[in-house]
């Protein structure tokens, strides 16, 4: 018996089981990404639901203050109009700040190298 295989193979057995955590490690990673997808879709749908109810309660207010779902950046906004004509009065938050959000959030995902 060559003692200087046995010490080799116990390097390669080393080896391989580095590499068999590393993979459930990364398998496990995917599996909690994925699951933070699916979480993050349904806070998406509750609140796009939440919006459907706020408006609704608002016309039966008579108020001209009206929600909405921006799916691009997954954030709610407020449209408050002119009652008679429907005219936008004021979005909070506003178009430019809209516009920085979402630039900022594609900047993020290219730095750490995420999807947008």
């Amino acid at each position: 018996m060559d003692i200087n295989n046995i010490q080799r193979d116990n390097g390669s057995l080393a080896h391989f089981n580095s590499i068999k955590n590393n993979t459930e490690k990364t398998s496990l990673e995917n599996k909690q990404q994925v699951d933070l997808n699916n979480q993050d879709e349904n806070l998406n749908e509750k609140l796009k639901n939440a919006t459907e109810k706020l408006n609704n309660q608002m016309e039966m207010l008579g108020t001209n203050v009206r929600f909405a779902f921006n799916e691009k950046l997954n954030e709610m906004y407020v449209n408050v109009t002119e009652k008679d004509t429907g005219k936008l009065i004021r979005k909070i938050p506003s178009e430019e700040v809209m516009k920085l959000i979402e630039h900022f959030k594609g900047v993020i995902g290219t730095i750490f190298d995420k999807e947008s």
